[in-house]
């Protein structure tokens, strides 16, 4: 439920919108409040004071959606649920809590092997010492190619230390080995000598379940292929960045990815791709470009499976619960994004304009001390707003959420308050637990002190907010979009 309600509450609560229903200015705009019982202002109000207001059903409700807002008819809105979405939500939980590659047996990887005499000695580091006070030069020197580790050519014996290290990308490890451990490695003119290999884990081959990290430039082409220059003569590229990428999927470009497959670690390449017809930018849909891209990282994607849920999210204990999830946040999303742009706010309330208004300006005067620019140059790069239409958007969403409640008689019993109350407390509880280290009965304590200062206001439309989503979810047309795009799940799985 907090994940639900973070997105549409982040705004409102960094802004400390405490408020009180009883106060906020749902009324005249001469000030004066539809509701004739008045809180004093010296006095906080309670929760039954403010429950009681707003089940009052001659206080916000009707005078809301009278003389405030007027709702869209939704009744034959449907929501076109992309499968897509969902799956690439998926993805990008892979990509973003994929780990460090680790060399394991049946992988290809690159190593650096340096040989020397068994009578110099390696420091903890992995760095040869030198011999007698003269730097030693290494007996030999190899960069190879070693296909399917743990079956390859290279002697068995250091496979096994390959594995068993645990290397990643970089890594080095020092070894003695004997003339008999290195097999038929080397000539019988050493038989019976010793040596020290450093070996180095140089690059890995990058294959299907691998993450990405690639620098790229992308160039538009005229019909030969050939890179389309500006009035100066110079190419300039139409996209420079650094993203992660799946080799083998088709997340992005289809034909970018599938290029990404058999690469090493530092690899300049160019490649053509092709954007598909239906690619959000007009420009580019269909065009064929040249990419310019260096592999900057690799890493390895964890599988994705019932484990990988209850690791990263807790709250679920099978891929089907999280995605079952997710399907119901992308069809709230749909019909809140319907609302919030088909909703026809007919004026604001001065009193909460000016609450709002004041709190910004509290905030505001030493912004640019903390930030180094003003509160109304971030809302402008940010939101692309002035402080007017800021505060308005707060407003407006506020709104959105009563209208609804009111059209529909969706009132929060005071016995879903309470429980709210608890669940804020527990969840508290285990953050000062697991992430601060306190003690149980000591968390308790502290988590019930942090919810006791949250704003009554604050909690009830937490659950608010929550009945109108699951009103939305419960009664929304939905048609299904099946998936057009394959995923990682799926390319690990056939290959």
């Amino acid at each position: 439920m907090k994940k639900i309600i973070a997105v549409v509450l982040a705004l409102l609560t960094a802004l400390s919108l405490i408020v009180t229903l009883a106060s906020c200015g749902f009324g005249a705009e001469d000030g004066t409040n539809v509701n004739t019982e008045t809180v004093s202002e010296n006095k906080k109000p309670s929760l039954s004071d403010i429950i009681s207001s707003v089940l009052d059903e001659k206080y916000v409700y009707e005078a809301l959606l009278e003389n405030y807002v007027k709702l869209p008819d939704y009744d034959s809105y449907e929501v076109n649920l992309e499968l897509d979405e969902v799956q690439a939500t998926i993805d990008n939980y892979l990509m973003n809590n994929a780990f460090e590659y680790v060399v394991a047996r049946g992988d290809d990887i690159y190593v650096d092997i340096n040989v020397y005499a068994a009578d110099i000695y390696a420091t903890d580091d992995g760095e040869v010492k030198s011999f007698k006070g003269k730097k030693i030069e290494a007996l030999s020197k190899s960069n190879l190619l070693v296909e399917n580790i743990g079956s390859s050519s290279l002697p068995y014996k250091i496979e096994v230390d390959i594995i068993n290290s645990s290397l990643s990308i970089n890594d080095i490890i020092m070894r003695k080995y004997s003339y008999e451990d290195l097999e038929n490695y080397c000539s019988s003119e050493y038989e019976g000598k010793s040596f020290y290999f450093e070996i180095k884990i140089m690059d890995k081959i990058t294959k299907v379940g691998d993450v990405l990290e690639v620098s790229y430039k992308g160039y538009k082409i005229d019909a030969d292929g050939n890179i389309l220059k500006d009035e100066n003569g110079n190419n300039v590229a139409f996209s420079e960045g650094c993203g992660k990428f799946f080799p083998g999927t088709n997340l992005t470009i289809e034909d970018f990815e599938s290029n990404l497959i058999g690469r090493t670690l530092g690899e300049e390449f160019s490649l053509y791709a092709t954007f598909p017809d239906d690619w959000h930018d007009e420009e580019l849909s269909g065009q064929t470009v040249l990419f310019y891209a260096t592999v900057e990282s690799i890493y390895e994607a964890p599988i994705y499976n019932d484990d990988f849920v209850k690791t990263y999210f807790p709250e679920y204990s099978t891929t089907q619960e999280l995605e079952e999830s997710l399907k119901k946040e992308r069809i709230i999303d749909s019909m809140l994004d319907f609302f919030d742009k088909e909703i026809d706010i007919l004026k604001y309330p001065k009193a909460e304009y000016n609450a709002i208004k004041s709190e910004i300006e509290a905030g505001a005067a030493d912004f640019k001390e903390f930030y180094g620019y003003t509160f109304d140059e971030y809302i402008k790069q940010t939101y692309n707003m002035t402080r007017d239409e800021y505060i308005k958007s707060q407003m407006k969403t506020e709104m959105m959420y009563y209208a609804i409640a009111a059209s529909e008689g969706i009132k929060p019993a005071l016995e879903m308050i309470t429980n709210e109350k608890a669940e804020l407390i527990a969840h508290y509880k285990e953050i000062y637990t697991t992430e601060q280290g306190f003690g149980e009965a000591e968390a308790l304590e502290k988590a019930k002190e942090y919810v006791a200062g949250l704003s009554e206001t604050y909690i009830y439309e937490n659950v608010l907010y929550d009945l109108v989503k699951d009103f939305l979810y419960d009664n929304a047309e939905v048609k299904i979009i099946e998936k057009t795009y394959v995923s990682i799940t799926e390319t690990i799985a056939n290959n």
